[in-house]
């Protein structure tokens, strides 16, 4: 999953197929490329990639065990203007 951040207005916004997306400021958007397995970012905005896999295991052990679990992000630098989508991160 990609998210954006907007150092700007501090809004974070999920990339989705459908549509360019756009922070509360307007200074950054992003949108999945035409084939759909790439993500590109505009502006000030700076992505946010976090692992599926472990944010969905990190939602198990919460409501097995009722604690906190922490799971993988990363954030790409900010001269990083495409994401490449990882299929064993869906």
């Amino acid at each position: 999953m990609t998210l954006i951040y907007c150092p700007e207005c501090k809004d974070i916004l999920r990339i989705v197929k459908i549509e360019l997306r756009s922070c509360y400021c307007g200074k950054s958007s992003g949108r999945f490329n035409s084939s759909g397995n790439s993500i590109v970012i505009f502006g000030e905005a700076l992505p946010i990639r976090i692992s599926v896999s472990s944010f969905s295991k990190a939602l198990a052990y919460r409501d097995e065990k009722g604690g906190e679990k922490r799971f993988n992000a990363y954030v790409a630098s900010r001269d990083y203007k495409k994401i490449t989508s990882k299929s064993n991160d869906k």
